[in-house]
C-alpha cells in the first residue's frame, strides 16, 4: 500500500481466535507467540475501505500446522493518500466582551496560518479552521489568551471530526483581543 502512496487511516490492533490442528509433539505447547496473523494487502490498489483477509501461520517453519479456523476472518481497513494543506486561522470567542464604554475592535491569532495533514478526501471537506476561546470574560484592556482548542468546519458550518487531522508544528495559539475606548471631545 505504501508503494502506491497510500496510508492506513483507521488501523487498530486486533486479536484473532485461531483453531489449529497438528501433531501433539509439534503443537502441544503452542501459545499465541507461536502464531503470527498478517493481513494480505494484494487487493489494495487505490483509496477506499477494504475487508482484508487475515492470514495465520506458525512462526516455526518446520512444524506441520493446519489452520482450522480464524475469527474474525477479515478486518476492515481504510486507505487514503495523506496530504497537507495550508489554512488561514480564524477565531471563535463568543463569550468575550468589552467592558462598558469600550469596544472589542480587533481579534488576531498567532500563528495566522497552519499546515494541516490528513487524508486528501478529508482535507477537501475543510472550509475554515478556528482557534476557539470558550472562556467568558469582560475585557478592559488588550488581552492575549492561549488556546489549544481548534475547530474544523465544512462549507455548511458543520463541525468536522478533529481526530482526522493533524496540525503540523503548532500546539497552542495566541489569541490577541484589542480593546478601544470611544471618547467624545469638544473642538
Amino acid at each position: 500500500a505504501e508503494e502506491r502512496g497510500l496510508s492506513v487511516l483507521n488501523y487498530n490492533d486486533i486479536t484473532v481466535d485461531v483453531e489449529i490442528r497438528g501433531m501433539n509433539y509439534e503443537i502441544g505447547n503452542y501459545s499465541a507467540n507461536d502464531l503470527i496473523a498478517t493481513v494480505n494487502l494484494d487487493q489494495v490498489t487505490r483509496e477506499g475501505t477494504y475487508h482484508l483477509d487475515i492470514d495465520v501461520s506458525s512462526t516455526h517453519s518446520s512444524d506441520q500446522v493446519t489452520i482450522v479456523s480464524v475469527y474474525p476472518e477479515t478486518v476492515e481497513v481504510t486507505f487514503d493518500r495523506i496530504s497537507t494543506s495550508m489554512f488561514t486561522m480564524g477565531v471563535e470567542a463568543p463569550l468575550i466582551t468589552a467592558d462598558e464604554g469600550l469596544t472589542l475592535r480587533d481579534i488576531n491569532v498567532t500563528p495566522s496560518e497552519v499546515e494541516i495533514e490528513g487524508a486528501e478526501n478529508e482535507l477537501e471537506k475543510i472550509e475554515r479552521v478556528v482557534a476557539s476561546v470558550p472562556e467568558s470574560m469582560t475585557l478592559s484592556e488588550d488581552t492575549t489568551i492561549s488556546s489549544d482548542d481548534v475547530i474544523f468546519y465544512d462549507e455548511d458550518d458543520n463541525v468536522l471530526d478533529s481526530s482526522r487531522y493533524t496540525i503540523n508544528d503548532v500546539s497552542t495559539f495566541e489569541v490577541n483581543f484589542v480593546v478601544y475606548k470611544k471618547k467624545t471631545a469638544n473642538l
